[in-house]
């Protein structure tokens, strides 16, 4: 998760922000130009037009740069993500959705090999369980720096 000049977010919105933010192609990732017939000097942005029911999120864990290096920073994942239209282009359909944890995926290891664990949110008793291959266990610590992907859920939504 190190982004532009070694900067490392250390919250899920300084993830969404470097995620959203304009990026220079240039050098060897210069795109090819159908008008001009070269490679050309781009700017590219990732923007979100209409916001999910149930958002997924992916942290990136493994080092692109360095084989083999496991990123395990921990990101201060909140249990209630709020209002994240900012994060949307300016047509984008869904304004003003928050969003609540309801599972996690951990990975313990490294990127040649590993164990997943699963922990999620009983959406009854609203209380969270660790899933550990044939085990489970009530869950004690929900984010950590093994967190891999996050599924949250729109505010008030009953898609479970």
């Amino acid at each position: 998760m190190q982004g532009v000049e070694g900067y490392r977010p250390s919250t899920l919105r300084q993830c969404f922000n470097l995620f959203s933010s304009p990026e220079i192609l240039d050098g060897s990732n210069k795109p090819y130009c159908e008008v001009c017939k070269k490679k050309t000097r781009s700017n590219k942005k990732i923007e979100v037009n209409k916001l999910p029911k149930v958002l997924v999120i992916h942290l990136k864990r493994f080092s692109a740069s360095s084989y083999g290096q496991k990123l395990s920073m921990m990101i201060d994942c909140p249990m209630t993500l709020g209002n994240i239209s900012e994060f949307t282009s300016q047509n984008s359909i869904g304004d003003n959705c928050s969003y609540v944890l309801y599972g996690v995926v951990d990975h313990d290891g490294s990127n040649n090999s590993g164990h997943y664990i699963a922990k999620c949110c009983n959406p009854y008793t609203k209380e969270w369980n660790e899933l550990n291959d044939s085990r489970v266990t009530k869950a004690t610590n929900i984010v950590t720096s093994k967190s891999y992907i996050l599924f949250y859920i729109q505010e008030g939504g009953s898609y479970l």
